[in-house]
């Protein structure tokens, strides 16, 4: 038996006698939470399956990065910068930039799917009062409460289609093209 399913096993069955160390709770809710990413992104890869290797590659792992974070108790909120192995030499360059606006797309199409599926509703620990909303004191109330407006779909957005995806249409990037060996390789005499 490898070493990866002793240590699969192991933590199995510290999770199944019902530990309640909370690091180790923490990290059975994260493994729980990538593996829902990665289940989740199975399911809808094969909308993806005709853009270029390279260029799904980086959506899946943004779509799969966003689904976790919102699994974990995050807005889904786009980050500021990719992660930071977006940050080297291989992505300074046309392909290297497609595939940052691939990872970033794949973000925002992930978060929106997380909170379809409304994974983050996971990560919430119930309190006393079940489901019930605690009753206000009528005799604060100065003034009656505005006129609510049902929410039909408020926040949930349709997903975009996969031929919405910004890379390869933006530098024309086909794989094994001239223009983008020729970007990619340094300058020749």
């Amino acid at each position: 038996m490898s070493r990866k399913a002793w240590w699969l096993i192991l933590a199995l069955s510290l999770g199944a006698s019902g530990c309640k160390a909370p690091s180790v709770q923490e990290q059975f809710i994260s493994l729980k939470n990538r593996s829902w990413a990665k289940i989740a992104w199975a399911q809808e890869f094969p909308r993806y399956r005709k853009q270029p290797a390279p260029i799904r590659k980086t959506f899946g792992a943004g779509w799969r990065e966003a689904y976790y974070d919102v699994a974990q108790g995050g807005s889904g909120k786009i980050p500021l910068f990719p992660p930071i192995d977006y940050w080297g030499v291989k992505y300074q360059n046309p392909m290297g930039r497609d595939q940052i606006d691939a990872w970033f797309a794949g973000y925002r199409v992930g978060a929106i799917a997380a909170q379809q599926d409304n994974v983050g509703f996971w990560i919430q620990i119930p309190m006393s009062g079940g489901d019930k909303a605690p009753q206000a004191d009528v005799t604060t109330i100065a003034e009656p409460p505005a006129e609510q407006v049902p929410a039909s779909d408020a926040g949930t957005l349709p997903l975009p289609p996969p031929e919405n995806l910004p890379p390869a249409r933006q530098t024309g990037y086909l794989p094994g093209s001239a223009t983008i060996r020729a970007a990619a390789d340094p300058i020749r005499r």
